[in-house]
């Protein structure tokens, strides 16, 4: 992933859920994914668009999100933007 700065509520909600997620783990109750997911979108409601902006994407792909899917055909390259948007970009060939 690119280094990028996060605003500072993402830092400490990524931050809490992995500590949940390890407590979750050390205690034998499961991997902590979910816990630690809940726990981090309680403490910031973006932080799957703050993780999520600037990451690409290459075709071939199927990209499913909860209000759509994009499908990628190969030479195609997406980017997240900042508002959590998908730019898919066609190679010309």
């Amino acid at each position: 992933m690119t280094d990028k700065k996060l605003p500072i509520r993402a830092k400490v909600a990524t931050s809490l859920s992995r500590g949940a997620a390890a407590l979750s783990r050390a205690t034998g109750r499961g991997d902590g994914a979910v816990i630690g997911g809940k726990i981090g979108m309680m403490i910031d409601p973006n932080l799957l668009a703050n993780l999520a902006a600037g990451r690409e994407i290459a075709g071939p792909a199927i990209v499913e999100e909860r209000e759509s899917t994009s499908v990628l055909p190969p030479g195609t390259v997406a980017t997240v933007d900042e508002y959590a948007s998908l730019i898919a970009t066609v190679e010309r060939t």
